[in-house]
């Protein structure tokens, strides 16, 4: 199960990242594009799937994954309950999987 500081630090493990306050949240850029955002109050994360890989993430694990309920969602941002990821090796999968676009 990972929390607030693991994933922080699995999001700043891979090359070329940063992160930077956005409004209430904190955003992982890479290139200076946010492939990834933390929500701590809500404990979730925000993450940019292209909409095939959202869609294999959201019926792989309905119960921690959900597409954003508006535009953004549509075109892949996707909401993880970091917390109900049962191991942080898949954690740094899916961040690896969307930080390079």
């Amino acid at each position: 199960m990972s929390n607030t500081d693991t994933f922080a630090q699995l999001a700043l493990s891979l090359e070329e990242i940063h992160q930077e306050p956005h409004f209430d949240k904190t955003s992982f850029l890479y290139k200076k594009k946010i492939f990834a955002k933390l929500n701590i109050a809500e404990k979730r994360s925000n993450l940019k799937f292209l909409p095939k890989e959202q869609s294999m993430a959201l019926q792989s694990k309905p119960r921690s994954h959900f597409a954003v309920p508006n535009k953004w969602g549509i075109h892949g941002r996707t909401h993880v309950l970091y917390e109900q990821m049962p191991e942080e090796t898949l954690l740094l999968e899916l961040l690896k999987t969307t930080y390079l676009r």
